[in-house]
């Protein structure tokens, strides 16, 4: 077996804000209109906080952030008895000829949860079909499967729903009139909200410990 190089704690660190940087990167980039870079972004997620296994650790997890930080969430609360689909970390913008999802941004007043909590256990999503997602599925499901870092032949069913077939199921009619206009893709808004929110927490965190 091929002998291994154990990186130092200092090599971790500039891999952790290489990372950062790649992340406000693509969100500048999704912010300027090109909505599709959230697929990079997921990637860039999935790496600083995705553990797979013994031997594959998230940055999050080789700083030993993940037991200590506590996350902001912008997640507005999910009422599990609303019948109507659910999505939490999206403003909707409507205008006279158009209408489109955007991030909340960090309001004056958001709660905070473990890192375990916002990232598998939060309900962000819950779309048309009662189907609830997390903040890890809509990242896992992106970079593992549709082009954050790997393209899958086939997509499972419910997040083809979500991502090309508008599960939540809004609709844009102009003036009141007409056909009814899909909303857009959801993701690249999630995921952009989710690079606030992670900003937010890290210089909340930083206050206290050095990174």
């Amino acid at each position: 077996m091929e002998q291994k190089y154990r990186r130092t704690k200092e090599e971790v660190k500039l891999e952790f804000h290489s990372i950062l940087k790649f992340i406000n990167f693509n969100m500048n980039i999704i912010a300027s209109g090109e909505r599709d870079f959230y697929k990079q972004l997921a990637g860039n997620f999935r790496i600083l906080f995705h553990n797979h296994g013994k031997n594959s650790k998230s940055l999050f997890n080789q700083l030993e952030i993940d037991d200590k930080i506590e996350m902001v969430s912008t997640c507005t609360e999910f009422n599990p008895n609303n019948i109507m689909p659910f999505n939490g970390l999206c403003l909707m913008r409507v205008e006279h000829d158009f209408a489109c999802y955007g991030p909340i941004g960090i309001p004056n007043s958001f709660k905070t949860l473990s890192f375990e909590k916002w990232w598998n256990q939060e309900t962000v999503i819950n779309d048309s079909g009662h189907v609830k997602w997390t903040r890890k599925d809509l990242i896992m499901n992106t970079a593992d499967k549709d082009g954050g870092s790997h393209v899958d032949p086939s997509l499972p069913m419910n997040f083809h729903r979500l991502v090309y077939q508008n599960s939540i199921g809004w609709n844009f009619f102009k003036s009141g009139k007409g056909e009814g206009k899909n909303l857009e893709n959801p993701l690249s808004p999630c995921l952009w909200q989710i690079g606030i929110e992670l900003f937010e927490s890290l210089k909340i965190f930083q206050r206290f410990n050095k990174i």
